[in-house]
């Protein structure tokens, strides 16, 4: 080996070397920092707040905030708090954990082998009470689509969602304001069932829908009962799945 590669070589390896001195004098600087603040006693927990004290985090408290994994944390609540999502977990130095979410907005009840609630995603979430109150319909007929339902569980079932898209756009019609939708039968193949109510009270009147253009046929629901208002009160059912509307009266004495 010549000379002038023999000095190459050598300057080669003191580069190295200077190298590997430098990335080990960093890795363990941050392994110091990271140390110090895992033990010190100036960033311990003191509060774990969130909006409306939403959640029992009390055993946190006196824990180093460096020590406590946030990720696998906001996983935890979301399993343990299946009504919230999109749950976020920040750390307010010296000793604040800030814990923010998203409250799932019920829009139906779906009777299974308990009353879950479900959102406008088809995720199904525990009720307090296991039975159904008034606001919101019930969604039936989906026992032999849904097996063994979980809570904080998204569901992609073509009846769920059509069932979600009923109750949606019934709740955002202006003219079906002056009616309740008490529930909604997903079980015939051929089509759906809605029992309605005339509001603030009145018998119950059976809408039947066919599975397509939903959100047309609810338009065109409260288009016929404005027309007919006068004698809703008498309305059995609604036959929506023709080309022509349907609609029957309740027989009178």
């Amino acid at each position: 080996m010549s000379a002038k590669a023999f000095k190459k070589n050598k300057e080669f390896f003191a580069i190295g070397v200077i190298l590997i001195i430098l990335v080990l004098g960093v890795a363990s600087c941050v392994s110091g920092i990271s140390m110090f603040l895992r033990q010190s006693e100036y960033f311990i927990i003191q509060e774990v707040a969130s909006k409306n004290n939403e959640f029992n985090l009390s055993y946190l408290k006196g824990r180093n905030i460096f020590s406590v994994d946030l990720r696998a944390l906001s996983l935890q609540l979301e399993n343990r708090y299946s009504g919230y999502s999109k749950i976020r977990i920040t750390r307010l130095l010296p000793g604040i954990l800030w814990v923010d979410f998203l409250k799932r907005s019920p829009v139906a009840f779906v009777k299974l082998y308990r009353y879950f609630y479900t959102d406008e995603e088809g995720v199904l979430f525990l009720c307090e009470e296991n039975s159904p109150v008034t606001g919101m319909p019930v969604i039936t007929g989906l026992d032999t689509k849904i097996f063994g339902a979980q809570s904080g569980k998204k569901y992609q079932v073509r009846e769920l969602k059509l069932a979600i898209e009923i109750a949606t756009a019934f709740r955002e019609k202006k003219s079906l304001k002056g009616y309740a939708l008490r529930e909604i039968d997903a079980s015939p193949p051929e089509g759906f069932s809605c029992m309605i109510y005339p509001l603030p009270f009145g018998r119950g009147i059976e809408v039947r829908f066919d599975l397509a253009d939903l959100k047309e046929k609810i338009s065109l629901l409260g288009n016929l009962l404005n027309q007919s208002s006068k004698s809703n009160i008498n309305i059995k059912y609604v036959d929506l799945r023709f080309k022509e509307p349907a609609i029957k009266f309740y027989e009178t004495d």
